[in-house]
């Protein structure tokens, strides 16, 4: 699946601090701005339907802010990240804060929590290791911070550590070419995440050839990595019991926190002559009866589609077309 290098290559690639600051280091694209402008009004027309605040990234301008059909476009915070590490910004459920992760050198690494409608930061927290995946518990109490030395469970609130546990343990099979694809969720309130994983596996009979593939993991409170089903980008419903995610085979589904009631909502959207490819993030609707996804249909352009699914009907909405927008909180 090529959405397996999307996060390094791609669209969705972002600075790791503040995606805020980052955009702050280039100068605005007003081509690009220019021809988003009626991707731009679309999404500002559903937020006012809806009455609800969007939050969307746009390559070389900061994070836009759409508040009931009101754009505003986030102003650039104090701190510059030196050594990104290349994942999207982590939204909390249904509170308006964000969390996103960085370093100011190799060794300080931290957690910045922005509030979106009060425009400050709320918290600045140092952290122990360089955060490679972020996530927040449905209540949005906790933060899950994946790290290649260990995992870590902070209070949002206070920014202290509640917990610390070993790194995953993961089998032969995914050790291969390995990288986390995916923002953390957090199970219950022990502390368990889902996250997904990208590996390569060799081809059978082509020496030297190797194959991408994708998991969803469970990590246990004390360090144990279970696979729960194939798939990627698994994204956890406000209150805690459903997850949305990709299969392996291109289909946006839904399933219990457990892997069961696996639901398949709809496949990728097709083009005249091929099938686009499925990509983060998946967002949920704060009643978490609807999701929005994204796609790639022109790779050479890194640009796609975004779409909103009724999880009842099936019933697929499209909201953009030949964007490079990326929604990635719905409030």
């Amino acid at each position: 699946m090529n959405r397996i290098l999307a996060m390094h290559t791609g669209r969705t690639v972002l600075c790791g601090l503040m995606t805020l600051v980052c955009f702050s280091a280039f100068s605005e694209d007003k081509e690009l701005l220019r021809k988003e402008q009626p991707n731009i009004r679309k999404i500002q027309e559903f937020s006012r339907k809806e009455g609800a605040i969007l939050v969307f990234t746009l390559p070389g301008s900061p994070l836009a802010y759409v508040n009931r059909g009101v754009l505003q476009w986030l102003e650039p915070g104090p701190r510059l990240s030196k050594f990104d590490t290349g994942f999207a910004p982590a939204p909390a459920p249904n509170t308006g804060l964000i969390a996103f992760g960085g370093s100011d050198s190799e060794k300080n690494h931290y957690i910045d929590i922005y509030d979106l409608e009060k425009r400050v930061e709320r918290q600045h927290v140092r952290i122990p290791c360089l955060p490679l995946s972020l996530g927040w518990s449905s209540n949005s109490a906790d933060i899950a911070v994946l790290c290649q030395e260990q995992v870590l469970l902070l209070s949002a609130s206070t920014g202290t550590e509640k917990s610390s546990r070993p790194p995953p343990t993961l089998g032969q099979q995914f050790k291969e070419g390995h990288f986390w694809n995916g923002p953390l969720q957090i199970l219950g309130d022990r502390g368990a995440v889902l996250v997904g994983l990208s590996y390569q596996v060799p081809v059978k009979g082509e020496p030297g050839t190797w194959s991408g593939r994708s998991a969803i993991l469970r990590i246990s409170e004390d360090g144990v990595t279970t696979p729960v089903v194939p798939g990627d980008y698994p994204s956890l419903s406000p209150g805690g019991d459903v997850v949305a995610y990709y299969t392996d085979d291109d289909k946006l589904a839904t399933m219990s926190a457990t892997g069961t009631q696996q639901r398949t909502l709809c496949k990728a959207p097709r083009s005249l002559f091929y099938r686009h490819e499925l990509m983060p993030p998946i967002v949920w609707a704060p009643a978490a009866d609807r999701v929005i996804f994204h796609t790639w249909s022109d790779w050479e352009k890194a640009i796609g589609g975004i779409y909103v699914v009724t999880l009842e009907t099936r019933e697929r909405v499209t909201l953009a077309t030949g964007t490079t927008i990326n929604i990635i909180a719905w409030y």
